[in-house]
């Protein structure tokens, strides 16, 4: 049964084979499109389950609060009132924007420090007690015996505390104690250094702007509002950046798009010299290509209409269907060149790659996208959507390349893009190749081998 219907499908694929590549494309564009929307989220809760219990309090916090993300700009020079002047034109101009909630460079502690007391533990309570009265009566006896001129005891009846002028006074308990019962309580502090050189403004975004988006637009907003005070003439020796979870989402987003890239671009690189050098022909490179590009992009465009966006983990899913799709592409290649070059016809070397290269396939994907749909089975969802996003697009590839591939064959060589109709007697004479050529060859398996090493 599974062979009769390969037969009809290799012979509509020959037949109609422009439709079946428009009907790809057209798939192609939708997935597209669907995949333009894809969002990457680097928080480590998008790899947690949705019913998990940390999960559920950080959302709803989230919702009572808003964010506790921010974004955070650092100003610093040698004189901290120009760093303060350069941070307090920083805010009236950031605050101007509409993604702001609020920004404050410094903080209320007027409360705090009229009841910073009962901040203090029971430990840290009683061994205050216990400094006070340790040195209270000896500080009372050293201020008789200044007035007196004379040494002095002292003896506290109700509390129970006797001190002498000649004991020794713990003088800096004693200063920091009055400087901080005495002095002027401390209404404001700054999100500064000891030092003043240093001043962080904290921007707080309106509650609902999460995404990668527009944490980007937060950052380079903050950037610009920089750049533009810079160039006002205020404070120009002031050096000021960008910090916070906010910026730290989209520095770790594009380390790990650079990192994608740079693995996809040096496998695409090396896999292709590698098969130009086993086949000898540059045709090979969109007979394979295409088709694995087009299953990967219905990957995506899967991925985007079912789980919505990507995470840590599953971002690097278009390098493992890379790797794992191109078998199918060098099989078909390999066993359809071989079919043309020993006589068979276009349609019959179709027939042979879909009935018989494309069962042994199917039955290779098929195991492998199983083990990678058995993960859905776990609570973690980073391991679930990896196993959804990497098990489909297995199968994905397999069709692209069981429907594109062959589709792109026919065209290309119908066009005379590709032609490899060559006798049987070909293939015997390739056989016999003179030992010149075949260290030849052999040179060039080892020169290609030792750069994939490389």
């Amino acid at each position: 049964m599974i062979a009769a219907l390969g037969k009809k499908w290799a012979w509509f694929v020959c037949r109609y084979a422009v439709l079946v590549l428009i009907l790809a494309a057209i798939a192609s564009v939708f997935a597209f499109q669907a995949g333009k929307k894809i969002q990457v989220n680097t928080n480590l809760e998008a790899l947690m389950p949705e019913g998990a219990e940390s999960v559920k309090t950080l959302h709803n916090a989230l919702r009572k609060t808003g964010s506790f993300a921010s974004v955070n700009i650092v100003a610093w020079s040698d004189d901290p009132k120009k760093t303060l002047d350069f941070i307090k034109a920083v805010k009236d101009k950031i605050d101007t924007y509409p993604w702001v909630d609020s920004s404050q460079f410094s903080q209320n502690v007027e409360v705090l420090e009229r009841h910073k007391l009962l901040l203090l533990s029971l430990e840290e309570l009683q061994e205050l007690e216990r400094k006070i009265d340790e040195n209270y009566p000896i500080y009372m006896a050293h201020q008789a015996a200044k007035a007196l001129g004379r040494d002095v005891r002292i003896h506290l009846r109700d509390e129970g505390l006797e001190a002498s002028s000649t004991d020794k006074l713990d003088t800096e308990f004693i200063d920091k104690f009055k400087n901080e019962t005495t002095g002027k309580p401390q209404t404001e502090r700054l999100f500064a250094s000891e030092d003043g050189k240093t001043v962080i403004l904290v921007v707080w975004p309106r509650p609902g702007l999460e995404s990668l988006n527009d944490a980007k637009k937060m950052v380079q907003d903050s950037q610009a509002v920089i750049k533009t005070v810079k160039a006002e003439g205020l404070n120009p020796d002031v050096k000021a950046g960008v910090g916070g979870r906010i910026a730290n989402k989209v520095a770790q987003f594009d380390a790990i798009l650079g990192d994608v890239k740079f693995g996809l671009l040096g496998s695409v690189t090396l896999i292709s010299l590698l098969i130009i050098l086993s086949f000898r022909s540059l045709v090979t490179i969109p007979s394979i290509f295409i088709p694995l590009v087009i299953g990967i992009l219905w990957t995506l465009g899967v991925t985007a209409e079912v789980i919505g966006g990507l995470n840590l983990i599953t971002i690097f899913l278009a390098l493992i269907l890379f790797g794992l799709g191109i078998d199918f592409g060098i099989h078909n290649f390999s066993r359809y060149r071989e079919e043309r070059r020993a006589g068979k016809s276009i349609e019959e070397a179709i027939e042979i790659i879909i009935v018989d290269t494309g069962s042994a396939s199917f039955v290779a994907a098929l195991t492998t996208s199983v083990g990678f749909y058995s993960l859905m089975l776990t609570s973690f969802r980073a391991f679930t959507e990896f196993g959804f996003i990497a098990g489909s697009g297995v199968l994905l590839v397999y069709l692209s390349m069981y429907s594109v591939f062959p589709a792109l064959v026919v065209v290309m060589e119908k066009l005379g893009i590709w032609r490899t109709e060559k006798s049987g007697r070909h293939v015997i004479e390739m056989r016999r190749m003179p030992r010149v050529q075949q260290q030849k060859k052999n040179r060039i398996i080892f020169y290609g081998a030792l750069v994939l090493l490389l």
